[in-house]
């Protein structure tokens, strides 16, 4: 929900260098996602394929907002 929420509050700043800002915070977010999932892996919480999918919804969405930065960069 934090990556969501980041989001939606960067758009409504002034200036794509603001903007982007949050979409660093959102960036961090997402690693604080898969921090917490690794967590639950290891309290025997979630299985192996689920901590692999979403590891690879991580790689993907950090590679969007990664881009999405460096587009607000330019």
């Amino acid at each position: 929900m934090s990556i969501v929420l980041n989001i939606a509050e960067g758009s409504s700043k002034q200036s794509d260098k603001d903007f982007n800002r949050y979409i660093a915070i959102s960036l961090g977010s997402v690693d604080e996602m898969v921090a917490s999932l690794e967590i639950a892996f290891d309290q025997k919480l979630l299985s192996k394929e689920k901590l692999t999918y979403f590891q690879n919804c991580h790689e993907s969405l950090s590679k969007q907002l990664g881009g999405f930065s460096k587009f607000l960069k330019s």
